[in-house]
């Protein structure tokens, strides 16, 4: 039934003439033909690139307005012919996710006479959202990293200003942004940040949208970056590149016991190769990575040094086919394997015992359609996946192997690592994504150029993590013990003065939750006069899911607005004005809406520990009893007292679902968006712009407690 409803809503859509430029992985490149300041309908404009499999043309409308959709991004040039007058070739570059002007004013001409020109105001220009674009090459010139973050960061309004430095767009939550490679999400879904699901030397470009965004894009109420990687060609081409590293060669800190690390040279290795299978019909290109790092640390307290060892392998490959010259397909496909030996699972351990392997496998493909049925309406599809596998923790379930010891006034930890690893199971953070849409162009005398939009979108979020915070699921708490004489030497006590006993149960194991959200949206960019453009549009969003438990705990409703108006002061491209508004409403996080889910998530018990002083403060270290001895003890007192069943012991107690809990639906965070801007293009290679942004922001997360939230009975 779902599936009818889809497609049927899709048909309408495309049966109403409205639809939506596809630019996740495209360009847009559009133009008005004139001569002596008069439109010119009827022009055959055909445009060609290296990066477009065979040619495309279309005939300019009534107004002289064409537009081309869905193209790759790439360097284009753009031919203008019309019987009897002067045969035009422009040189431009379609830029991701943006729209470029190519226009053009024909002449009588002579015989055979053809003139070719650049065109002149950069992309960013013409459109009223705030965006950045860097290619590869200008990332190849800059002194950063080549990775999605490094390069998120050169856009204006873009900050690492949240908990361990991750992204923050326009003011907005760290993790409130969409990030796409290929039109693939790869936002991991606990925190929002991109994972890795790229090889630097096959990105082609990056474009950063932090303001004025259409209603081609929801979900987020910060910014959209998305990222493309190459798509080989007619001609083959490949790349090789070593980067070397060693510890030796970053200096020493300021800090004495600072150890010397050895010398390791540290390599990664990157490979492309694209090319064609069959000339404009099948391209390929392939990329791989190879990392293998050892980096030299200092455990906390006891500044114990160890080594932590990475083995990553990144593997890359798309096909770009033709079915007939108006349709083709895209297809990628990215791998990500993930090992690291003796990493540490909380900032607090001090010792090598709390080190742990970690292992994290991830994959991404995604296949794009599109079609051309007539020179003026395109229809798109996409279905994308993302898997993200997980473990990490203890490599036991056994009681004294896996009880992790903390200290009580420090909050040292020690023995075991925090979290359960491959005896607990693997954790399962996944998406899934398909969009159906297309794009219809009308050019009319009476009301200018219409590039008229909507589709249809779904995205679910889907997560299956059983949280076991130890190997056993207990903690000890008591005081952490150091040999004067060595302080890499640790021990462990507990009295019933600093002693307690956590127990944190997974009482049922998670049935995946599935979060999502369903879109329809509509747009309008209208080209009225040479001076005044707008953009009309309209997103609904329908956010939905259950929790891990299978509660549902999200059903919420919102629509987004998107109006934008732009002026060109002289009606020559150099200079525009421009004023948005828009609406954003976010997808319901994963940690909210699961937050009271009983399955998946542990339990927490803290009992209140009144046996025997073990190892009392003081004590010569020679004379302690082993820590495997002090946890037999521990055990042998509890159980004997009734263990987790006596409640007289308890301190604190926390159940998801009982001692926190919502009972309505969790209501999507949104945002309202004012903008005013001014751009300049100075040169064909250069721009100044300036935007003043304001937001708001509303449906905060937020967590009360209070006696009119209501009350839990045992």
């Amino acid at each position: 039934m779902k599936l009818v409803f889809r497609f049927g809503l899709f048909v309408l859509v495309i049966l109403s003439a409205v639809s939506l430029f596809g630019q996740t992985t495209t360009g847009s490149l559009m133009g008005t033909v004139t001569s002596q300041g008069n439109p010119v309908p009827g022009v055959m404009v055909t445009i060609s690139s290296p990066d477009l499999q065979g040619t495309r043309s279309t005939v300019s409308g009534e107004a002289g307005g064409y537009r081309f959709a869905a193209l790759p991004p790439g360097d284009y040039t753009v031919m203008f012919e019309l019987e009897g007058m002067q045969k035009i070739n422009k040189r431009v570059t379609v830029t991701l996710a943006q729209t470029v002007r190519a226009d053009a004013e024909l002449r009588v001409a002579a015989v055979g006479e053809t003139l070719t020109v650049t065109a002149a105001a950069p992309a960013v220009v013409e459109t009223p959202e705030i965006s950045a674009n860097f290619d590869v090459q200008t990332v190849r010139e800059l002194p950063i990293g080549r990775d999605i973050r490094s390069v998120t960061l050169l856009a204006p309004g873009v900050s690492e200003g949240a908990v361990n430095n991750q992204i923050v767009i326009s003011g907005a939550m760290s993790f409130d942004n969409l990030f796409l490679v290929n039109g693939v999400v790869v936002n991991e879904n606990l925190r929002g940040q991109p994972h890795e699901l790229f090889i630097e030397d096959a990105i082609k470009e990056t474009t950063i949208l932090t303001g004025g965004v259409s209603a081609e894009y929801g979900r987020f109420t910060g910014g959209v970056v998305s990222t493309l990687t190459k798509s080989g060609g007619n001609d083959f081409s490949g790349s090789f590149r070593d980067s070397l590293a060693n510890p030796t060669w970053t200096a020493k800190t300021a800090y004495p016991n600072q150890v010397d690390p050895d010398s390791e040279l540290n390599t990664t290795y990157e490979g492309t190769l694209g090319g064609r299978i069959l000339r404009d019909r099948l391209w390929f290109f392939t990329a791989a990575r190879d990392q293998d790092t050892k980096t030299p640390l200092q455990l906390p307290v006891t500044e114990i040094p160890y080594v932590q060892s990475q083995k990553q392998r990144r593997y890359e490959a798309k096909l770009s086919g033709q079915i007939t010259p108006k349709h083709s397909l895209v297809g990628s496909f990215m791998k990500v394997q993930n090992h690291w030996n003796n990493r540490i699972t909380f900032t607090t351990a001090i010792d090598v015992r709390s080190l742990a392997r970690r292992e994290e496998p991830k994959q991404l493909y995604g296949i794009n359609y599109s079609g051309i049925l007539t020179s003026n309406l395109l229809l798109e599809a996409q279905f994308s996946r993302m898997d993200h596998d997980l473990w990490r923790g203890a490599d036991t379930r056994d009681l004294i192997e896996g009880t992790l010891l903390q200290d009580s006034s420090t909050n040292w930890k020690m023995w075991s690592p925090q979290g359960c690893g491959e005896p607990c199971g693997i954790k399962q953070h996944d998406n899934k994504y398909w969009l159906g849409k297309g794009s219809y162009f009308m050019s009319t005398r009476a009301t200018g150029n219409h590039s008229l939009a909507g589709g249809y979108e779904e995205f679910h979020q889907m997560r299956a993590d059983n949280n076991f915070q130890s190997g056993s699921d207990f903690w000890l708490h008591g005081h952490i013990i150091r040999d004067p004489n060595d302080k890499t030497k640790l021990s462990f006590g507990i009295s019933p003065s600093d002693g307690a006993i956590e127990y944190d149960p997974v009482p049922a194991l998670s049935k995946t939750s599935n979060f999502g959200m369903r879109s329809v949206f509509l747009n309008d960019k209208w080209e009225l006069t040479k001076r005044w453009n707008f953009n009309v549009g309209m997103r609904y969003d329908k956010a939905f899911g259950k929790n891990q438990a299978g509660t549902k705990t999200v059903d919420d409703s919102a629509f987004s607005p998107r109006l934008a108006a732009t002026f060109d002061p002289t009606g020559a491209g150099r200079h525009r004005i421009n004023a948005t508004y828009g609406r954003y409403v976010a997808k319901i996080e994963q940690g909210p809406a699961d937050f009271t889910a009983q399955a998946g998530r542990y339990n927490y018990y803290y009992y209140d520990y009144k046996g025997p002083i073990i190892n009392p403060v003081g004590t010569p270290f020679n004379q302690l009893l082993p820590i495997p001895e002090v946890i037999r003890q521990v055990f042998a007192w509890f159980n004997s007292v009734g263990g987790t069943k006596n409640t007289d012991l308890l301190l604190d107690v926390s159940i998801p679902g009982y001692t926190t809990r919502f009972d309505r639906s969790l209501a999507s965070p949104y945002m309202d968006e004012y903008t005013l801007g001014y751009s300049m293009a100075l040169s064909n290679r250069s721009y100044l712009r300036g935007d003043y942004i304001h937001r708001k922001w509303g449906n905060f997360y937020a967590l009360r407690r209070n006696l009119g939230t209501g009350k839990v009975t045992d």
